[in-house]
């Protein structure tokens, strides 16, 4: 309701393009952002997650009607949000992979280190399926802790998140 609301005002005062809504969070606010893509489903044209994942309450009959992008960011060594205990990054991707209709296999990655000053760097994992808006792309930060790739010290600097989710969601409008 809230997020229906801030939309609301904002189209009303600065008339948005309602066919490019996005949705974006880190840590709590990435769990928000899956539970909202479930409950907003029709209002989101892409969402970015960043080292949030789902909680059992939210993963177990999660609902979604048709393909929604998904950018999403999480380090290895996030010690706060860890992506291997209770519901697992890798069963968060793979239920992504399933709503979005995408192959399973999918590409890999190694992006430049740009920094090695950072201890860290990034895998971009990619999946696609048979609609324009399935598009999933998963940025594993290697020694990544809890933290914003590009903005906060303990991830990495060899990309910047906002740039990166910029470039993602600006791609797609719902159709």
């Amino acid at each position: 309701a809230f997020f229906n609301k801030i939309i609301e005002f904002m189209d009303a005062d600065y008339n948005l393009d309602l066919k490019r809504v996005y949705l974006s969070g880190m840590s709590n606010g990435g769990f928000m952002t899956f539970y909202a893509a479930e409950q907003m489903q029709d209002k989101l044209a892409a969402i970015a997650p960043i080292a949030g994942l789902m909680s059992s309450n939210i993963y177990n009959g999660y609902t979604i009607d048709h393909p929604i992008p998904l950018c999403y960011m999480h380090g290895t060594a996030d010690s706060i949000v860890k992506m291997n205990s209770g519901i697992t990054l890798n069963q968060v991707i793979n239920l992504w992979i399933d709503i979005n209709g995408c192959d399973h296999a999918g590409t890999q990655e190694e992006l430049p280190d740009i920094n090695t000053t950072d201890n860290a760097t990034v895998t971009l994992f990619r999946y696609y399926g048979s609609s324009p808006n399935s598009e999933i792309r998963y940025y594993r930060i290697n020694g990544g802790g809890h933290s914003v790739p590009g903005i906060e010290p303990g991830s990495t600097f060899d990309i910047n998140a906002y740039e990166e989710i910029w470039k993602f969601f600006k791609r797609f409008k719902i159709d």
